[in-house]
């Protein structure tokens, strides 16, 4: 029902209920009383034979009495009327408030929905590229602002690069890397340069390849609980399945380990080989 025809429903209720408040014989009286006073007066009227209007008013005082009298029912009518009025104002002045308020808290939701931050990346179906690549090469890495993580020996995005976690990890442990396997004890690489980037491959102990599954978890966390983008290779499942297996279990499961036991010194080192990742959200 539409607020118009409240008012109106409530305009035409309060004049109703007021009227028979008031205009309704009370208990033990008669309601014809003044019927029969009309009655009496005009039969006394009647009966008179005097024919002077004067006179008339002299003799019969109560006569005037009567008919001013007769004239009484319609004033409860009268009064009904204005606080019918009055009650139909003063409760138009409220419907019309609690309209608006209505409207406002039905308004509220649609705001909030409206309000509300978008969803990181401003897109409901996440590529995972949102922020671009890094190209296929050094040079072209370097040349799209791509920054060089020795953690996860891969070119990342700004937007994916985790500066604090990534000092965190190098500060933990003397690193050392080499061009290859067969002359790692005699030949180092420079740490400015490694660290730079300059290398598409090295090798390394095999700490490197357990501090990197922890900083890739641990990264990946750190992303997800501020809504940050990540790269391709920690939102990769199956990155997250070498580094629980492969790397983890390895000294706890048989199978994992036999091939530790054909090459001992197989298994103390690692190869890293550079990777060009994408940046975006998930």
């Amino acid at each position: 029902m539409q607020s118009a025809e409240r008012k109106v429903l409530f305009y035409i209720g309060s004049l109703g209920y007021t009227y028979l408040t008031f205009s309704s014989p009370r208990e033990g009286e008669n309601p014809y009383r003044h019927k029969q006073n009309d009655k009496e007066q005009y039969r006394s009227l009647l009966n008179e034979t005097h024919s002077n209007p004067s006179e008339l008013d002299t003799l019969h005082p109560r006569a005037k009495f009567r008919a001013c009298h007769s004239s009484i029912p319609y004033i409860p009518a009268i009064l009904s009327l204005l606080l019918g009025i009055t009650l139909a104002t003063i409760c138009s002045t409220n419907l019309g408030r609690l309209d608006a308020l209505l409207q406002q808290v039905q308004a509220q939701p649609q705001t909030l929905a409206t309000t509300a931050p978008p969803t990181p990346g401003g897109k409901t179906n996440p590529t995972g590229a949102e922020f671009g690549h890094c190209g296929h090469s050094i040079k072209e890495a370097r040349s799209l602002g791509c920054i060089f993580d020795p953690m996860s020996w891969a070119w990342q995005r700004p937007e994916c690069y985790n500066a604090e976690l990534v000092d965190d990890f190098l500060t933990s442990y003397e690193w050392h890397f080499y061009p290859n396997n067969q002359t790692r004890s005699t030949e180092e690489l420079p740490e400015e340069k490694w660290k730079r980037g300059d290398y598409l491959g090295a090798w390394g102990s095999w700490s490197w390849h357990m501090y990197h599954c922890s900083y890739s978890w641990r990264k990946f966390h750190a992303a997800f609980q501020s809504q940050k983008p990540l790269d391709d290779d920690v939102l990769d499942p199956e990155h997250t399945v070498h580094c629980s297996t492969a790397i983890l279990l390895r000294d706890t499961d048989p199978k994992l380990h036999a091939p530790c036991d054909e090459d001992p010194g197989g298994c103390q080192v690692t190869q890293m080989w550079v990777r060009f990742n994408k940046c975006g959200y998930y």
